[in-house]
């Protein structure tokens, strides 16, 4: 049954309050893909950023197009999923939350890793497919614990010879880019249970 947009606006504002109310250490406003874009968060409500005490925010599938500074005072953070939104940049305020460990920012439309992400020590899983992204950098072979990494369907070239560095690396995900072979290194990823290279060149 499709609501209407006051409804569902209403329904943000709600999940906000009763996770206030109930201090509740996960939020949950994420919302189908066909959804209509009216009936989407378009920003992150100022809200959220009182609820101190989260430890998982799940903001997917709406149309927020930026990380705002304020999210920075969500540090018992441990999972953040933004995925299917319109936003281009990670901003250096997301490493303040030094307890993430899950990092999604699939299907939006970030053209770069920035070095300070790799403030986020913590991180075990970040996935960063579906964007636009052309260069793997050097400085993500700092984020040493990740175990899952998802860089599908953006437009890289090639796998450079430092992703060998992350040693603990047990998922990897090139699938859907503009790989035209894959190079022999990749084996001395000694803990690599899952690669996916499907729709490339190779």
């Amino acid at each position: 049954m499709a609501n209407s947009a006051p409804e569902i606006l209403w329904y943000f504002g709600n999940r906000i309050q009763i996770a206030k109310a109930q201090q509740l250490k996960k939020l949950d406003l994420s919302v189908p893909w066909n959804t209509h874009q009216n009936d989407k968060l378009h920003r992150i409500p100022q809200e959220i950023f009182e609820l101190t005490h989260l430890e998982s925010l799940d903001l997917s599938g709406n149309e927020i197009t930026e990380i705002p500074t304020a999210i920075n005072q969500l540090t018992n953070l441990t999972t953040l999923d933004l995925g299917l939104n319109r936003i281009d940049t990670i901003p250096k305020a997301i490493t303040q939350i030094a307890n993430l460990t899950t990092f999604k920012v699939s299907l939006n439309r970030i053209t770069e890793i920035p070095e300070c992400i790799t403030q986020l020590k913590n991180l075990t899983t970040l996935d960063l497919g579906e964007n636009r992204i052309a260069v793997i950098p050097e400085h993500i072979t700092e984020l040493v614990n990740l175990t899952a990494l998802d860089l599908s369907k953006n437009a890289f070239n090639d796998i450079p010879t430092y992703i060998t560095q992350l040693t603990n690396l047990s998922s990897l995900d090139l699938s859907r880019n503009h790989l035209k072979s894959l190079p022999d290194f990749v084996g001395n990823l000694a803990n690599l249970a899952s690669l996916y290279l499907s729709r490339n060149g190779i």
